[in-house]
């Protein structure tokens, strides 16, 4: 993680949330695709992430979460199916108007990649970005991978997928 004082004209290592990457069939860079959400409550940062460091899994979703931006904790599931077969990448993830946060996601090998679907999961509890069912597939919302989502100002949440031409935004808040 590195940081900027001067609204991103330089930049200073801070810390790596990751130094075990080890060699898997994608290379040396077994971690992708990072999302970043600050919690006032705890005043943290998590780290969410597609990771593919362990064997038992093809690839998973887990978060990391740190206070000081150079200690973090250690990585917590949030999707991670059985299958082997499965990938799930990409994690986005917004808070809804009724405290519970919404992540959407790429399904990869949920339905054999033809097209890709993207996913959304609801958090376990309100206000609380931390734990979530690492079991739960979630519900397919679009195709085509690149999952996207937003709380708007009314309280509505917008997501989209690269494979739709639409934008999807919730009926109920």
């Amino acid at each position: 993680m590195y940081y900027s004082e001067d609204k991103g004209r330089s930049w200073k290592y801070m810390s790596s949330l990751v130094t075990d990457g080890g060699r898997n069939f994608m290379g040396d860079d077994p971690v992708w695709e990072p999302f970043i959400l600050y919690d006032d409550v705890t005043e943290s940062l998590i780290c969410y992430y597609s990771d593919e460091r362990y064997p038992q899994w093809n690839q998973k979703l887990v978060y990391q979460v740190t206070t000081d931006g150079i200690n973090w904790e250690e990585a917590v599931d949030v999707v991670a199916w059985t299958d082997s077969g499965m990938r799930p990448g990409m994690p986005i993830v917004t808070q809804m108007e009724n405290g519970y946060y919404v992540m959407v996601y790429e399904a990869v090998g949920l339905n054999h990649n033809n097209p890709i679907p993207c996913n959304y999961k609801i958090s376990l509890y309100p206000n609380d970005p931390f734990h979530w069912d690492a079991s739960d597939v979630g519900v397919t919302y679009g195709y085509g991978g690149s999952p996207y989502c937003l709380t708007l100002n009314d309280g509505h949440v917008a997501m989209t997928a690269s494979g739709e031409s639409g934008v999807f935004i919730n009926t109920r808040k």
